[in-house]
């Protein structure tokens, strides 16, 4: 994504953050579902409170008067057909087709309220220039980041810079702050939020090397300077999964897994370590052929 097309120079101030975003994220919901009569709630704003401000701001527009005919019953809509002389037996989709085929736009909006809202230009450029807040909104980031830290970095950041770069620089910055602070266990944390915004940015193989990262730092289990829970170590499942299945799609054979492994434990940034080199190898391969996470010590 480039942020020439989705970077809003002008950010809509006369909205609260969180109204705007449900804003957006109704927009595009209108945007998609053209025809839809009933809004759900947006990041708990009633999507008809949202309404109310699309159509305060011109975002709305009626759509194709067809689309309306199919919010009136079968027994309306023959009432119609009858009314201008025309055939009335039929399923409901052939009715709406005879009447779309012999009744004019200006026609069908007399015979039925046209309650179909589509988006105006206005609210498409909107909309795309807010573009940003839809990637937050479709990839679950309220997990590792709030809304308002994510949207100040975009109004620094440059506009050639994609929301990956914008992300991962940030990430990194706190990475390598955490590691300045002696702070392992927010060392770690930040290498996962790492993993979760470079899924769909990355080859596998970098990926993957990302995901050793961590766990060398899951198995050595560092909290902080001086203090390591060496016999209780807490792994990431998911992280796990996805790393194995990075490993099965990479078809990596065991001296190429060692050598990447052998790289990431070499970048790691962790001042000594509770477990050998070795003995993490031997975890990574454990917990690949299905042993047991919770009984790795």
């Amino acid at each position: 994504m480039n942020l020439n097309e989705i970077y809003c120079a002008k950010l809509y101030e006369k909205y609260p953050l969180n109204f705007k975003y449900a804003y957006v994220c109704f927009l595009r919901y209108v945007n998609e579902n053209p025809g839809k009569v009933e809004f759900p709630v947006f990041n708990n704003i009633d999507g008809f409170k949202l309404k109310k401000q699309a159509v305060k701001d011109n975002y709305f527009t009626l759509g194709d008067p067809v689309y309306s005919i199919s919010n009136y019953t079968i027994s309306d809509i023959k009432k119609v057909l009858k009314k201008y002389d025309l055939k009335v037996s039929g399923k409901k989709d052939e009715l709406i087709e005879r009447i779309s085929k012999n009744l004019s736009d200006d026609e069908i909006n007399n015979e039925f309220e046209n309650s179909t809202f589509v988006l105006t230009s206005e609210a498409e450029k909107f909309l795309k220039e807010n573009k940003y807040i839809i990637y937050y909104y479709d990839n679950s980031l309220d997990e590792f980041i709030s809304l308002e830290k994510y949207e100040s970095l975009f109004k620094k950041s440059k506009v050639t810079d994609s929301i990956y770069e914008v992300l991962y620089r940030y990430y990194t910055n706190l990475a390598n702050e955490s590691v300045n602070n002696k702070q392992w266990d927010h060392y770690k944390i930040s290498i996962g939020h790492i993993i979760n915004i470079s899924v769909d940015n990355i080859s596998d193989l970098k990926l993957l090397k990302l995901h050793i990262k961590y766990f060398i730092l899951e198995a050595n289990n560092w909290i902080c300077d001086d203090y390591s829970d060496y016999y209780n170590p807490s792994f990431n499942l998911e992280f796990n999964k996805s790393r194995n299945d990075l490993i099965v799609s990479l078809k990596l054979e065991l001296n190429e897994l060692q050598e990447i492994f052998d790289e990431s434990w070499s970048e790691v940034k962790i001042p000594s370590y509770t477990v050998t080199k070795a003995d993490t190898f031997k975890k990574l391969i454990l917990a690949f052929n299905g042993g047991d996470l919770n009984e790795i010590h």
